[in-house]
C-alpha cells in the first residue's frame, strides 16, 4: 500500500490522476467505455495503492510525457520512474492539498487495434503555501490486446497555469 503522501503524489501526478474517476457518460458508446476503463482502473488502483492492478492497465513498454524532468519516460520501468520523479519533485517543491478534476473525454478515435483519447483536467495545489492552478489535456493512446485495451502512452499537455511566484516547474522560470 502507498503511504498517504505517495497516494497524494500519485493522485496529483496527472497522467493517472487524471482520468475519469467517474463512469463514462451514458451517451458513450460501449466501445468508448472500453477505452476509458483502463484509465479509470489505473486511477483507482493508484489511489488505493494497488500497484499490481495499476501496472496491469499499461503495456509492458510504455511512454509517458509530462512537465517534470526528465519530461519523458519510456520502457519497462517508465511508470515507476515517472512516479518516482514526481514524488521527488512534489517533495522538493512542497506541494500540498492537490485536487484534480477531470472533464468528460472529448475525443475518441479508434481502429480495431489502437485508440486515441483526450481528457481535459484542472488542478489546484498549494506550493510553499501559494495557490497553483492549472488546466491541461491528457492524451492517451491505447492498444487492443487479447486481454482488452491497455494504455500504450500518456501525455500531459498544460494549457494554462496561474501561480503568483516563480514557476515551480522551471528553474528561473516565470508565469
Amino acid at each position: 500500500m502507498l503511504s498517504d503522501f505517495k497516494r497524494q503524489i500519485f493522485t496529483a501526478s496527472v497522467t493517472l490522476t487524471t482520468c475519469l474517476s467517474a463512469p463514462p457518460p451514458a451517451a458513450c458508446a460501449p466501445a468508448q467505455s472500453g477505452l476509458i476503463a483502463p484509465i479509470q482502473t489505473a486511477l483507482r488502483a493508484g489511489e488505493s495503492g494497488n500497484m499490481t492492478l495499476l501496472h496491469s492497465q499499461y503495456l509492458p513498454n510504455i511512454t509517458i510525457v509530462d512537465e517534470v524532468a526528465p519530461f519523458i519516460w519510456s520502457g519497462p520501468t517508465a511508470l515507476d520512474d515517472y512516479l518516482k520523479a514526481f514524488g521527488t519533485f512534489f517533495a522538493e517543491e512542497k506541494f500540498r492539498d492537490t485536487k484534480i478534476q477531470t472533464g468528460v473525454a472529448k475525443f475518441f478515435y479508434a481502429s480495431s487495434s489502437a485508440a486515441y483519447v483526450t481528457i481535459p483536467i484542472t488542478s489546484t495545489s498549494k506550493v510553499n503555501g501559494l495557490r497553483l492552478s492549472e488546466s491541461a489535456l491528457l492524451v492517451f493512446t491505447l492498444q487492443n490486446t487479447t486481454s482488452g485495451w491497455k494504455i500504450r502512452s500518456q501525455t500531459y499537455a498544460k494549457i494554462q497555469q496561474s501561480f503568483p511566484a516563480k514557476d515551480p516547474y522551471r528553474s528561473g522560470g516565470t508565469n
